[in-house]
């Protein structure tokens, strides 16, 4: 089970994305770390399926707030 972290918002979404990720294959996490890169620098949606769609349907509009001015 991962920690409740009660820091500034981005850390904790940061934090609650590690827990999203703990069961993936580290080939998973990988893909999933690119994707997050991705759309970080150039807003890319990736087109996964399966577990790292579901993942990603987690993680996606998280990290869209935090783009937000």
């Amino acid at each position: 089970m991962c920690e409740k972290h009660k820091k500034v918002p981005s850390e904790r979404y940061f934090f609650n994305f590690r827990c999203a990720v703990t069961r993936l294959v580290l080939e998973e996490r990988g893909q999933l770390f690119d994707a997050i890169l991705d759309f970080w620098l150039n807003e890319h949606q990736p087109g996964f399926d399966g577990t790292l769609a579901v993942v990603w349907d987690y993680i996606e509009p998280r990290l869209a707030q935090m783009r937000r001015p």
